[in-house]
């Protein structure tokens, strides 16, 4: 692989990363925090594995 290639292939990778990055952050924005809560301690469903326990 070339010196060129190398560097083109680093920069592409850093590119995908802060890209991915604001990807999470701009859904974290649009998170319904109660909703997700509700639905993860709603009754039925199967226990949770030993040491997965949460507490609300």
């Amino acid at each position: 692989m070339s010196e060129r290639s190398t560097y083109s292939l680093a920069v592409a990778k850093r590119i995908s990363a802060l890209e991915t990055a604001e990807f999470f952050k701009s859904r974290a924005k649009k998170a319904d925090l109660k909703a997700f809560g509700d639905i993860l301690f709603r009754s039925g469903g199967e226990k949770p594995r030993e040491k997965d326990e949460l507490t609300r």
